[in-house]
Formats: C-alpha cells, structure tokens, sequence
C-alpha cells in the first residue's frame, strides 16, 4: 500500500501544471507558433504570441505592433488561427 501511494503522489506532482507536462508545452510552443507564423502572417498579415502563465496557455495576436488578446479577435481571426494550430499540431503528432 505504501508503495501505491508513493507511484501514486509521484505521477500526480508530473501530472501538475508545474510538472512534466509544463516543461514539454514549453519545449514545443516555440516550434507550433513560428510554423503557424509563417501562414498567418500570409493569411491574416498578423502574428502569433504564446506562452504558458500560470499552468494554462495564452495565445495573443500582434496586428502591427499591437498585441490584441483572443477576446478582442474578430470570427474570421479566431476560426483561422484555429485551424493553423490545429493544422500544425496534427503534423506534430504524425
């Protein structure tokens, strides 16, 4: 029993939002905003930001030079940089 509990707290604190996790989603975001740039930036003629704060990520566009949070998005903004992510997040998986 003892030793369940000890697999047990080990696999939840890796499981954390400050755990293992945190660090892949760090490692990787880098590499799905600078792909989703290159098209957005053709698409939209804006940018994407991400970052990971506080556990949860923030996903802010830069329309020349001014950093617009995802409330602020128009329909067409927020259902296009979507499908981006979707799109390079998929080609990550595979």
């Amino acid at each position: 029993l003892e030793n369940k509990l000890k697999t047990r707290t080990i696999y939840d604190k890796t499981l954390r939002k400050d755990g293992i996790i945190k660090k892949i989603i760090s490692k990787i975001l880098p590499v799905i905003e600078e792909k989703v740039n290159k098209r957005s930036k053709e698409i939209l003629g804006v940018e994407i930001i991400m970052r990971v704060e506080e556990g949860d990520i923030l996903i802010e566009l830069d329309k020349e030079g001014k950093i617009m949070e995802s409330g602020t998005w128009s329909g067409s903004e927020k259902f296009l940089i979507e499908l981006l992510l979707r799109d390079e997040i998929s080609k990550l998986c595979k």
